[in-house]
């Protein structure tokens, strides 16, 4: 199988942040081009009494991006003048990947799967303004592996236990784009291991999946206020953490009108490095929780509501655990979808024309996705600051499914 896709998009963004007052707001320009594609390989055969499948393939993505920007003024940074240009830089990267798994089922109880892959991806920068000499790249090269066992005590029930590693280069605004506000260019990929213990099984007219998990990483990127590498702070590699937790998800069986599906996951995160060794990690929630149904009415009408509830995080630079967390906070989103005409493809998906609308935020709740203990240039010490949540709004659109 192989797909391939060319995307081009513009953008125009106004940015005011919590020194608008003193600095004024940002306004950028954006144009890129992205390629990529994908090519993969599958044979099936028997092997020593029982079901192989080999996959292999390969991934490219290739793109650059022209950005242009200004600053607006103190006094009125909503208003973008676009006759003073403040910088003028082009960004490409290219990420080339190569994977092969292989899964073999001795019998109908058992399966084992192995996989490994290879990435490697390169980041290039290029400042024409204000700082010509302001150019640099690198590259990033990994090796990741996986592998898993699977135990189905019967057809409606399964065990299994698997092992993970995953690879996350530094972005290019991360490295270069922002020298003197946070930048780095010597940081390291973020690493991590994941150790899974799960349990997939039918009863009745319900499916339950269940894991327990444990996510171990390193060299994590976080922003440092207090790295002299920047002047206000650095993005530096954060040392080490861990995530253990568990993950719920009861849902319905398709086949039936209504289906009421619930999803649970519990962490607990924590710092293993430094003097805040031992302490939660930012900006992840101890719960997240979410409750609904999926309803199937006449004529290819459907409606969706679900209630999303998350828990209290601690601030983003708030290591120590000193400040007060960020408040919890509960939301109810609906959707509805009319398919006129609707027909099944031969792998059981709806496919032809969709129409949508949504509800988000029904109840106009007021509430703050984020929130970071950082410096205040007003008051020259340092600050909580909250980003808020849109209210209610409206969502519709179009499509084709096929």
């Amino acid at each position: 199988g192989a797909n391939a896709f060319l995307r081009d998009r513009d953008d125009d963004t106004l940015t005011t942040g919590r020194a608008a007052a003193s600095f004024g707001g940002f306004f950028s320009r954006t144009s890129s081009e992205v390629a990529g594609a994908t090519l993969q390989l599958n044979d099936g055969h028997v092997l020593i009494g029982g079901y192989n499948r080999l996959a292999v393939g390969a991934e490219w993505l290739d793109g650059d991006t022209v950005a242009e920007g200004l600053f607006t003024s103190p006094s009125d940074p909503g208003t973008v003048d676009p006759g003073g240009l403040s910088s003028d830089n082009e960004t490409d990267r290219s990420t080339l990947g190569f994977y092969l798994q292989d899964t073999w089922q001795p019998s109908d109880h058992w399966m084992i799967a192995l996989g490994a892959r290879y990435d490697d991806d390169e980041v290039g920068y290029d400042e024409r303004f204000p700082e010509a000499g302001n150019d640099d790249s690198r590259d990033f090269s990994e090796v990741s592996l996986r592998g898993g066992v699977t135990w189905s005590a019967s057809p409606a029930a399964a065990l299994y236990v698997s092992y993970g590693e995953a690879f996350l280069p530094p972005t290019v605004e991360e490295l270069f784009s922002f020298p003197l506000f946070g930048s780095n260019p010597e940081l390291d990929p973020e690493d991590s291991t994941t150790l899974e213990i799960g349990y997939g099984g039918r009863f009745g007219s319900f499916e339950l999946d269940a894991a327990l998990f444990r996510i171990d990483s390193e060299n994590e990127i976080v922003f440092d206020p207090f790295s002299p590498l920047g002047l206000f702070g650095a993005n530096v590699n954060g040392g080490e953490s861990r995530r253990d937790g568990i993950e719920i998800a009861l849902r319905g069986r398709p086949g039936h009108s209504i289906r009421p599906f619930a999803t649970a996951t519990l962490i607990d995160a924590e710092l293993l490095h430094g003097e805040n060794d031992g302490k939660t990690l930012p900006l992840v929630p101890e719960e997240r929780i979410t409750v609904g149904f999926d309803l199937d009415l006449t004529e290819g009408v459907a409606l969706r509501a679900e209630g999303l509830h998350v828990g209290d995080q601690v601030l983003a630079n708030d290591e120590a655990n000193e400040q007060q967390e960020l408040d919890a906070y509960d939301v109810v989103n609906l959707r509805a979808t009319w398919r006129p005409g609707e027909r099944k493809a031969s792998g059981g998906r709806s496919r032809g024309l969709v129409v949508f609308a949504e509800l988000r935020n029904a109840f106009d709740e007021e509430y703050a996705t984020r929130g970071i203990y950082a410096f205040d240039f007003s008051t020259f010490v340092n600050e909580v600051f909250l980003t808020p949540a849109p209210g209610r709004r409206f969502l519709g659109g179009v499509g084709w499914e096929f």
